[in-house]
């Protein structure tokens, strides 16, 4: 990645359901971008070597906006318009 980044998505997990959500990742190899439900309920974003990780965070048969921003130096994830988790 040479520059910053956001995504933004509508997401409707099941109970017990991992899914990606953006996966700019070569098998393996940490050199893009990976952002997903995982494990379960939780949020997981992975940026190069940079990884963060929010267990249980989402609820399931519900719908939820999530986004994330991604610039050198921070990871911000939000949940449903809010910035609940400070830079990483």
């Amino acid at each position: 990645m040479s520059g910053p980044v956001s995504v933004e998505a509508w997401i409707h997990p099941a109970e017990k359901e991992s899914g990606r959500i953006i996966d700019k990742l070569t098998a393996g190899v940490n050199d893009g971008i990976l952002f997903d439900t995982h494990p379960e309920l939780g949020l997981r974003l992975i940026v190069g070597d940079r990884s963060v990780s929010f267990p249980n965070v989402l609820k399931a048969g519900t719908w939820q906006h999530v986004a994330i921003v991604a610039a050198k130096g921070h990871l911000k994830v939000f949940l449903d318009g809010r910035e609940t988790w400070p830079d990483q």
